[in-house]
């Protein structure tokens, strides 16, 4: 007999996404030639509609904690 330590894990990872946007919502669209303003204005607008944008494949990086509210449930299996 073993047990199973059920848990989530706080973990960091990357993935490319995108958001779309109105034609006019900045007017370059060369991220090295944009002003500050506008580059931070494309920046804000990431950062508050990151939940609108996709997630596909996440290139893990690193587990980073697991403290006790993330233990879940221990269970008894048979292996």
């Amino acid at each position: 007999m073993a047990k199973e330590i059920v848990f989530n894990v706080f973990c960091s990872g990357v993935y490319e996404t995108h958001l779309i946007v109105d034609d006019d919502f900045v007017s370059e669209i060369d991220i090295d030639k944009m002003s500050d303003a506008e580059f931070h204005k494309v920046l804000e607008y990431v950062n508050d509609n990151l939940e609108d944008a996709p997630v596909s494949e996440i290139d893990w990086i690193a587990d980073i904690d697991v403290d006790a509210d993330d233990i879940k449930a221990i269970y008894e299996v048979d292996y």
